[in-house]
């Protein structure tokens, strides 16, 4: 496998855990008939992968939902959305200049993850659907997400290059999730086209259950 110890890259492991952000209904001593009926929401998660963008203030339907402005690689865990066809907007932080006025529909009881990235001189956003089910027992799940808009196409491997995990993704994508063992693993991302490697990541700890999200962000080229 060929390497390039010149390339710069900026890499996050972002652990979600959705199962634990959904609603806890309590049953009480209300007849059925008494109980009321509970509120369809969507779940959705945030990450600012645009490495030279502003802090945002990210407005749902007109109504701002982040407390602190929402810089580059900050994670917003799951929140409650309605479901149905949502305006989101993403503004300069303490401007009125929408940088990404978009809408997005959100489906009853599934869980999405968006991820603000940079597309040229301009913000993209990338909205993933993501899974509810549990991982079998000693296994967690990861899914890779590229959104480094200078760098090509890349695999994940495991530990010596001798696993392909994930294969073929580029600027824009994110895969499906693959079971992996938990335990501590080494990966390696490398160039799709010609094999070379552009990062090694070693004694990264996976935990049984657990969903990750391995995500590619900032730039091969620093300049």
């Amino acid at each position: 496998m060929k390497t390039n110890s010149t390339m710069r890259f900026f890499l996050r492991i972002q652990l979600c855990l959705f199962l634990g952000s959904l609603p806890i209904l309590l049953s009480g001593c209300l007849n059925d008939d008494d109980m009321p009926e509970p509120t369809p929401v969507a779940f959705v998660a945030m990450f600012h992968g645009a490495a030279d963008a502003p802090a945002l203030d990210i407005l749902a339907s007109n109504q701002r939902i982040n407390n602190l402005p929402f810089e580059y690689t900050d994670y917003i865990g799951y929140r409650q959305f309605f479901p149905g066809n949502r305006n989101i907007k993403f503004n300069a932080s303490n401007a009125s200049n929408a940088l990404i006025d978009t809408t997005i529909t959100f489906e009853e009881d599934n869980a999405y993850s968006v991820f603000v990235h940079n597309l040229g001189s301009e913000l993209g956003l990338l909205v993933l659907h993501d899974s509810t089910e549990a991982p079998a027992a000693g296994n967690a799940m990861m899914r890779i997400v590229h959104l480094s808009s200078d760098t090509p196409a890349i695999n994940l491997l495991n530990e010596e290059g001798e696993n392909l995990l994930i294969a073929g993704h580029t600027f824009q994508q994110g895969s499906e999730y693959q079971r992996i063992a938990a335990k501590t693993h080494n990966f390696i991302v490398q160039d799709t086209e010609n094999e070379e490697q552009l990062l090694r990541v070693s004694g990264q700890e996976i935990k049984d259950g657990h969903y990750y999200t391995f995500i590619i962000r900032g730039f091969t080229d620093p300049t």
